[in-house]
């Protein structure tokens, strides 16, 4: 609101020092005391993650802004060149801050841009390849040794490039995720995995299939699951509990993705300079 007593920042503070607090999520119309948030913001950033969504962006909206609470909301670019500065994670819609402090919350620290696909029947990995890249990601061909697993795993007509598609046979063998996904992770070209569920097949087994998985890898993985029932709604309660971030469409699943990666890459710089 119109931050009559406390300010923004005063609630950025507290919780930045909240040992129970993890991530921290904020919605700003504009900085009241700019010189004090950057300065508390570069000293929360590095104990915790914070995401920021930044309404006003355009004319319209900064007019609106200045007629909800009486301040002028500046320059969007002034804006990005703060966040960056202190190391926020920059959200534009609600969907995205919510996405954002999931995956922030599920996802582990990972380093590096090369996304392993992994996918069942329904097409869905061209998408998550397309999403990936049009973040910065990249897609990087899978090393032969791996492909000779894969290709041990799998029929002859799936594909074992990256991505890879098992075509409907893991609706017979539901397993073949958990193994293909596995050897995907030993391929030392590969940070993380992305994993196109199985559409409306063998949901509960998959789901259990995914939460022991978690327990058994070391490299990050979330699953894209463009599909919805009441038992896949059941699912994704479930996931989520098992800390394994679920996306309904691909593009949320690539920027999460990208949003955990900023974040390292933040502290990382840091360190070094520090």
């Amino acid at each position: 609101g119109n931050e009559c007593d406390l300010k923004f920042v005063d609630f950025l503070e507290y919780f930045g020092y909240d040992d129970t607090t993890r991530v921290i999520g904020g919605y700003i119309e504009q900085i009241r005391s700019p010189r004090r948030f950057i300065d508390v913001a570069r000293r929360i950033s590095l104990l915790k993650p914070l995401v920021l969504w930044k309404a006003g962006i355009h004319e319209s909206g900064r007019k609106a802004v200045y007629s909800h609470t009486g301040a002028l909301a500046g320059s969007d670019e002034i804006y990005n060149a703060v966040f960056k500065q202190i190391g926020a994670v920059r959200a534009y819609s609600l969907r995205e801050l919510v996405n954002y402090i999931i995956a922030l919350l599920t996802i582990p620290e990972f380093r590096g841009f090369n996304i392993g696909v992994v996918t069942g029947p329904g097409g869905i990995g061209v998408s998550i390849v397309d999403a990936c890249e049009a973040v910065g990601f990249k897609i990087p061909e899978l090393c032969v040794e791996t492909r000779r697993r894969l290709r041990e795993s799998l029929p002859w007509f799936a594909s074992v490039s990256n991505p890879v598609d098992m075509t409907l046979t893991v609706v017979e063998d539901i397993n073949l995720y958990s193994e293909c996904v596995k050897i995907v992770m030993e391929d030392d070209n590969i940070d993380a995995v992305i994993i196109g569920a199985p559409g409306l097949f063998r949901v509960r087994e998959f789901t259990d299939l995914m939460i022991s998985l978690k327990n058994e890898v070391w490299k990050p993985f979330i699953i894209v699951w463009s599909f919805m029932r009441y038992d896949v709604e059941e699912s994704f309660k479930r996931l989520g509990e098992a800390k394994i971030p679920v996306y309904f469409m691909p593009e949320d699943a690539a920027r999460s993705l990208l949003a955990v990666k900023k974040y390292v890459e933040y502290k990382d710089k840091i360190k070094t300079i520090l």
